[in-house]
């Protein structure tokens, strides 16, 4: 009887865990993932922090290559000077940008911030126990207006 109660009690918990752990994996911090999601052109790092580290930088090229500063601050009346863009977005299971967030001093530079945000190339998606899983990103950007 203690047997049978002991199977059922492990495979509840083993359930329980396995459906929490899918759940969850949405809004799995970058801390936990065991391989962070890979950049175009960083697969040659070797651990974690590499691999971060390379995903930042090339994620920063690839906006400043792209964001239209004229564009996106044209019709605001923002004074020149330096702004921050706060983005944050996930790299799902597939390896594409998702649930694009934006906050900046203004709409526009908002909308023009997610358009770059979202043709960003194919990402090598991260992994959890081998899986596949979503990676949230934050990434602060500072930008200057001359006019």
């Amino acid at each position: 009887m203690i047997k049978k109660l002991t199977f059922v009690f492990v495979a509840i918990l083993t359930t329980q865990w396995t459906f929490s752990q899918e759940k969850e994996t949405e809004d799995i911090p970058l801390s936990y993932v065991m391989v962070t999601p890979i950049y175009p052109g960083c697969e040659d790092e070797t651990n974690n922090y590499f691999r971060k580290s390379c995903f930042s930088k090339k994620i920063n090229e690839h906006f400043f290559e792209y964001f239209d500063v004229r564009k996106a601050t044209k019709k605001t009346k923002l004074k020149p000077g330096k702004y921050k863009i706060y983005i944050s977005f996930v790299v799902n299971t597939e390896g594409k940008i998702t649930k694009i967030k934006t906050s900046a001093p203004h709409k526009n530079i908002e909308k023009e911030a997610r358009r770059v945000m979202s043709f960003l190339p194919k990402i090598m998606p991260g992994k959890i126990n081998g899986l596949p899983s979503d990676v949230p990103f934050s990434l602060p950007v500072l930008f200057e207006i001359t006019r």
